[in-house]
């Protein structure tokens, strides 16, 4: 499913009013990477890999899901 349409499906509800509190947020981090795919123009794991993994010679990890065959042996638990 594209992030566009996942993080308008899982919108969280506010639960405090904004800039009163700092906190993670896993949506807060799709946006961040659904901004990314506006500015690239490609999908956000494309960018990761291409451009985050690649560089840095990362040849063992992955955000995709489900995890490709090849790597899922060096899935920590």
């Amino acid at each position: 499913m594209p992030l566009e349409e996942v993080l308008k499906e899982q919108l969280p509800i506010r639960v405090r009013p904004p800039l009163q509190q700092t906190a993670y947020s896993n949506h807060g981090t799709g946006i961040a990477q659904y901004l990314v795919e506006l500015s690239s123009v490609m999908p956000f794991i494309e960018y990761a890999e291409r451009y985050l993994f690649e560089p840095m010679g990362m040849q063992h990890n992955t955000i995709r899901q489900p995890v490709h065959a090849a790597k899922a042996g060096n899935l920590s638990l």
